[in-house]
This record gives C-alpha cells, sequence and structure tokens, in this order.
C-alpha cells in the first residue's frame, strides 16, 4: 500500500514538473538564408523555417523568421534574442538554414548578401558559430538550443584558394546552459530537405528533447541510407527538457486489483496536419506580400510625381491641342475667303503653323497620358496588396495562428 501511494505521489509531482516546463516563456530566431547574390541559391531553407514557425508557435514559442539576413540583419537578430532572453528568461531556441562554411576549424554562418572572394575575407563578412553561441549562451535564458542545418560543400569560388573542408567542424565545448545541434557529423555535408522536415515532424513528440533528436537522428539515417548522421553537444548539466510537455509512466499494475480500463487510442485528425501545413504556406505568402507592399509604398513615394506631372500635362497638351484644331479650323474659313485677296498668303502660312502645333500638341497630350495610364497600370497598389494582407490575416487567424 504504502508503495502504491508513493508511485502515486510520484506520478502527480511528474504531472506538475511538466507542466512547470511548459509554462515557461520560450523564445525563438530563426534565420533563413536561400537567395544568396554571390553564392547558389538553396531551395529549402526559407520554406522549411516558416513550417518550423508554425510548429514551434503550436509549443509556445514567440518566435522571429529573418528571411535572406544580410550580415548586420543576422548580428541585430541575436542580439535582439539576447535582451529578450536577458528580459523574460525561459527557453531559447535558434536555427539556421542556409550557406555556412569551416575555415581554420571554426563555423561561420553565410549572410544572403556576403561578398566573399575567398576564405581571407570569411572572419568579416560572415557570423561565426562562436558569437552565436556567445549571444546566446551569455543570456539569462534557463535553457537554449543551438540548431545548424548547414552543413553543406564548401560554397566559396573553386578559384579563390578555398581549402579542400567539407562540412563544418564540431567544436569540443558547449556554452553553459546550451545544446548545440548540427544537422550531420562532423566534416560531412547534408542533403537539402532532410534534417529541417524529420525535425518538425517529431518536435511535439511529449518526449525529452534529447530522445526527440534521438528519433530525428533515426529518421535521417533511414532517409539517406545512413549517409547523413546528425550531431549534438550539450553542457551535462541540463535538466531533461521537455518542449511539448511530457507523459508520465504508469505505476505497475497491482496483480489482484482490476484490470484497467483500456482508453481508445486517439488520433490526431488528417485536418490538423493538413491545417499546419497550410498555416506555413499562408504565413509564407503574406510575408511575401509584405515585402511587395513595402516596395510599392517606397516607389510610390519615389515617383508620385509622376502620375501628377504626366496626366496633368497630357490633359493640359490635350486641351491645347483641341484649342489649336478649332482655331485652325476657323483661320482656313477665313483663309478660304481670302483666297482673292492680298492677305491670302499670310493667311495660309497661319492655318500650316496652326496645323503643326496642333499636331503636337495632340502628340504630346497623347504621350503624357498614355504615361500616366501606364503608371497606374505597371505600378503595384499598395492599397490593394493591403487588402491582400488582410485577407490573409484572417485565414491566419482562422487556421489558428497569430498575425503581427
Amino acid at each position: 500500500m504504502k508503495i502504491r501511494i508513493a508511485l502515486f505521489f510520484m506520478a502527480i509531482a511528474g504531472v506538475f514538473h511538466a507542466a512547470a516546463q511548459t509554462t515557461e516563456p520560450k523564445t525563438a530566431l530563426l534565420i533563413a538564408n536561400g537567395n544568396y547574390r554571390t553564392l547558389g541559391n538553396l531551395e529549402q531553407p526559407i520554406p522549411e523555417a516558416y513550417q518550423l514557425k508554425a510548429s514551434l508557435e503550436g509549443l509556445g514559442f514567440e518566435v522571429t523568421v529573418k528571411e535572406n539576413a544580410s550580415l548586420e540583419q543576422m548580428i541585430d537578430a541575436l542580439i535582439e534574442l539576447q535582451a529578450t532572453l536577458n528580459r523574460k528568461g525561459g527557453i531559447g531556441f535558434f536555427h539556421y538554414g542556409g550557406h555556412a562554411v569551416q575555415v581554420g576549424g571554426r563555423n561561420y554562418l553565410i549572410p544572403a548578401t556576403a561578398d566573399i572572394p575567398d576564405e581571407a575575407r570569411v572572419a568579416s563578412r560572415a557570423v561565426s558559430l562562436d558569437d552565436v553561441n556567445a549571444y546566446i549562451g551569455d543570456s539569462d535564458a534557463t535553457t537554449s538550443i543551438v540548431i545548424l542545418d548547414a552543413c553543406r560543400d564548401n560554397p566559396l569560388p573553386r578559384q579563390s584558394g578555398r581549402s579542400a573542408s567539407r562540412g563544418l567542424s564540431i567544436t569540443g565545448q558547449a556554452p553553459q546552459g546550451v545544446i548545440v545541434v548540427y544537422s550531420a557529423q562532423a566534416g560531412a555535408t547534408a542533403q537539402d530537405g532532410v534534417f529541417t522536415p524529420a525535425l518538425i515532424k517529431l518536435l511535439n513528440q511529449p518526449k525529452s528533447f534529447n530522445e526527440v533528436l534521438q528519433d530525428v537522428a533515426q529518421e535521417v539515417s533511414r532517409r539517406t541510407n545512413g549517409a547523413q548522421r546528425p550531431f549534438s553537444y550539450a553542457d551535462l548539466t541540463i535538466a531533461p527538457l521537455y518542449l511539448a510537455g511530457r507523459t508520465p509512466l504508469a505505476p505497475p499494475i497491482d496483480p489482484v486489483a482490476p484490470p484497467p480500463v483500456t482508453v481508445p487510442e486517439t488520433r490526431t485528425p488528417v485536418s490538423a496536419t493538413v491545417n499546419t501545413g497550410r498555416l506555413a504556406q499562408v504565413q509564407l505568402q503574406r510575408e511575401k506580400l509584405n515585402i511587395e507592399y513595402n516596395q510599392a509604398v517606397e516607389v510610390r513615394k519615389g515617383t508620385g510625381w509622376v502620375p501628377v506631372v504626366a496626366g496633368g500635362g497630357g490633359a493640359a497638351f490635350t486641351l491645347a491641342g483641341v484649342g489649336l484644331f478649332l482655331w485652325s479650323e476657323a483661320a482656313y474659313s477665313d483663309y478660304q475667303k481670302a483666297l482673292d485677296t492680298a492677305s491670302a498668303d499670310g493667311s495660309r502660312e497661319l492655318v500650316q503653323q496652326l496645323d503643326t502645333w496642333k499636331v503636337v500638341s495632340l502628340v504630346a497630350g497623347a504621350a503624357g497620358l498614355a504615361t500616366w495610364l501606364g503608371y497606374e497600370a505597371l505600378t503595384p497598389k499598395p492599397d490593394k496588396l493591403q487588402e491582400s494582407i488582410n485577407q490573409l490575416d484572417q485565414e491566419i487567424r482562422t487556421l489558428g495562428g497569430t498575425t503581427p
């Protein structure tokens, strides 16, 4: 009897322990670089980032996505993440998808706008993993996770004198309270579209994060026929981390007690999975429309004078052309009456001049009006884009997501 009571209180303690973990503040930063100015483009990082964002938000994270970030934007985002963790504490989460390179045994994350012709300039034009770990490790987060899905071939130009190093190096020391995860083992390259989708698929399990990583590693190994093996290292003093809570183990069954009631297995409705995928798609579409909206506003600010000048000038020249046309017709009538007089030559010269200016005015008016119509047809309209963004925001809220 005492054993059964002890097991009961242990189970209750496990429940409260899990509840306490799941209510901690959770802050995530996802940097996804896919469209590179001077290096090869990557298709997967940006879509994967928004799918991961939806999964993390389902676990209670506040998520920021930085897409195709420059060096300054990456550093600013890391500083903002550190400031948030210092203010709120709790769990920190950093994920990077994009090009990375190993130089001199150190790992560097390459900004989308970077121009790096050779390895000598990597340290000054990319973000080192050591700096990432420093920003996050020096914060007031209780536990932080750093994930690099960037173990690819050296992306620098072959003529740059690059080294033969493949993949990323695995540093042997983790900052206190930080778990660092690589999508492939040291010196190996990772396949695009394998590690992060597996992480998204398995992240919401009621298991410790270490157990989730083991499941992810098995999934990645299965999908690559053993060619890719994720690797992680961590501060061993970190307590088990349950991002999705945990399910306590049931106490052993007493032989004399009645058998437990069998509860039918609860399956996640297919619609829930579909909604999660649709939510990620809609959020990605909204981010792109928001970029187009900001660009349209800037274009309108810089060229707002075009429709005013073209439209007003076109209308003025058209009216002038009509006036000259009527004047020339009247002058031509006078010319006809003066054919038998000495003034006929002067009237004819006036009619010719008026005919010339009439054509010039009408052509100028038509050009001005055409410019105005073309500007309105070809220039994006911020108000129309805003209507589309509002519609997407409504759909995001309907799917259970959050909007800015």
